[in-house]
């Protein structure tokens, strides 16, 4: 009769000798999931990285923040800062807000 410590051992040596492996792992491996590249096709998604699409994008978000209680909430674009490529202009929207939320001292309808 073997010991515990033996069984133990025996058990330690089997995990080592066979990794544990899922169906999953196995899917995965064989079938990489491919990442989304470009822009979306027309029509996807709007884009909100011209001036007159991050201009609505602000419009939408200022009238989503006041209809909320937060008059004190603003919006505005600015152009892109980070790197463009093949020179295309590129803007970004920015607010007051703090955190994602409204700037403390502010009324509030709620």
């Amino acid at each position: 009769m073997k010991t515990r410590e033996q069984l133990a051992v025996e058990a330690a040596e089997r995990l080592r000798a066979s990794p544990v492996e899922t169906p999953m792992d196995r899917q995965t491996a064989a079938r990489p999931v491919p990442m989304p590249r470009g822009r979306p096709r027309d029509g996807d998604y709007p884009d909100h990285t011209t001036k007159e699409g991050a201009e609505e994008l602000a419009r939408r978000l200022q009238q989503y923040w006041h209809d909320s209680g937060h008059p004190q909430v603003r919006f505005w674009v600015v152009p892109g800062t980070a790197y463009v490529l093949r020179g295309a202009a590129r803007f970004d929207v920015r607010s007051n807000l703090v955190g994602g939320l409204p700037p403390r001292g502010g009324k509030s309808r709620a």
